[in-house]
């Protein structure tokens, strides 16, 4: 079985260098899982309280493929 991972050779495929926060390491293009939201109900008049909660969604990303960092 053959993986997808990007190596650390294939760096230069990408023109736009971003470093990891963590590491330094090169960031890639990824995705990364999304958190959303559910709103409730009025708690005390007019506030309402959100939780989180819902489907969520994938949104791109940079990743580091040495420590798993990601940022948006």
């Amino acid at each position: 079985m053959t993986s997808n991972y990007l190596l650390h050779d294939d760096f230069h495929q990408f023109d736009d260098v971003f470093t990891c926060a963590r590491c330094g390491d090169r960031l890639r293009p990824g995705i990364a899982m999304q958190q959303t939201y559910t709103c409730g109900s009025p708690d005390m008049g007019e506030c309402v309280t959100f939780s989180p909660g819902g489907p969520g969604q994938l949104i791109e990303c940079r990743k580091c493929p040495a420590c798993g960092w990601s940022v948006t």
